[in-house]
């Protein structure tokens, strides 16, 4: 059986959960080739599959934390969405896949929707919310329309997160890689020495965050931990310079990392903080003022935005404080209902 799997290329959450599910898919004997964009169709091009960069998509408007301009970014997401869904309407029918998958990727479900194709998404996100301002919320209002009506006609939604399955709306745990390196084998592939207490700071995949890098350095360093170390992972340099402050730049296995740390600092998008709650890692979730899927993630644990103001005594008392694992097996379940639904047609 072959499957198209298409991903949307903001931030790599949606690449890293697609990996995970691809890889089941693999497993259990499809053959699975990807369409996305950018960075994650890198990542995803380094785990051996084949995959397209031919998939655009906007990062939202950033500035010390803070989610700007959304009405623009919807905006710019609706051309991006016409242009991608012009490309793919291109190559998915000469190449007649059995099953077209999309993760948060619409323009491959609408267009497998009007050429009759067998198909499924998955997304943690089916209601809106970003608009602040009156000429934003016109805007989503129409988008939320267009929205619900593209899930209407969705044969299946898989959901990862808890939750009652109804209609169309399958739900499974959260989806997380594997993790498959020791602790030392993964420090000493970023020369890491395995001694002492680490803290990693995860950044976010869309290349926003540099502003909440900043503000842990200093709140690291400002509580004043003994034999600890800090990683900054997606960031290349931070102003703030000490000798147990390690910007890794790029990690693709960075759900390890998050694996063994002692703390991870996070913004609250999805992806990094269900590996830490897979494996059992104490977070601390900080999310973009305005973005409201980050600030209701972040709620749920217990954070605001306002708590980067006083993040070095979070560090102090989450650090070391593991709970434990859960090993959600989302991206199993996830492949075994895209697999059930083949055969049901």
């Amino acid at each position: 059986m072959n499957i198209v799997f298409c991903v949307s290329p903001i931030g790599l959450g949606h690449a890293t959960r697609a990996v995970a599910v691809g890889s089941e898919l693999v497993r259990q004997g499809a053959n699975v080739e990807f369409m996305t964009g950018g960075q994650a169709n890198s990542l995803i091009s380094s785990y051996g599959f084949n995959s397209q960069n031919i998939i655009t998509g906007p990062n939202p408007t950033e500035k010390d934390g803070r989610m700007m301009y959304p009405g623009l970014w919807y905006i710019k997401y609706w051309r991006a969405y016409r242009r991608n869904k012009q490309v793919l309407s291109r190559l998915i029918p000469e190449r007649r896949y059995d099953l077209v998958v999309g993760d948060e990727e619409f323009a491959s479900i609408s267009l497998a929707q009007e050429l009759g194709l067998r198909h499924a998404m998955v997304s943690d996100e089916l209601e809106l919310g970003f608009a602040q301002s009156w000429f934003s919320r016109a805007i989503e209002e129409r988008v939320e329309k267009w929205y619900k009506n593209l899930q209407s006609k969705t044969a299946m939604i898989i959901v990862p997160e808890e939750g009652e399955d109804q209609m169309n709306i399958r739900h499974t745990p959260p989806i997380v890689r594997r993790v498959t390196k020791t602790k030392e084998q993964l420090l000493s592939s970023l020369g890491i020495s395995p001694a002492g207490t680490l803290i990693t700071f995860s950044m976010s995949g869309s290349g926003l965050g540099y502003y909440f890098a900043e503000r842990t350095a200093r709140a690291f360093l400002k509580a004043g931990l003994v034999d600890a170390r800090l990683v900054l992972s997606g960031i290349d340099s931070v102003s703030t310079k000490a000798h147990n402050i390690h910007p890794l730049g790029f990690v693709r296995d960075n759900h390890e990392l998050v694996a063994y740390s002692d703390l991870v600092i996070t913004s609250a998008g999805k992806s990094t903080i269900d590996e830490a709650l897979s494996e059992g890692t104490p977070i601390i979730a900080i999310p973009f003022k305005n973005h409201v899927e980050q600030v209701r993630n972040a709620e749920a644990l217990g954070f605001t935005f306002e708590d980067i103001d006083r993040l070095d005594v979070l560090i102090q008392q989450h650090v070391g404080r593991r709970t434990p694992p859960k090993k959600f097996q989302g991206a199993q379940i996830a492949a075994k209902l895209i697999l059930e639904s083949l055969a049901l047609t």
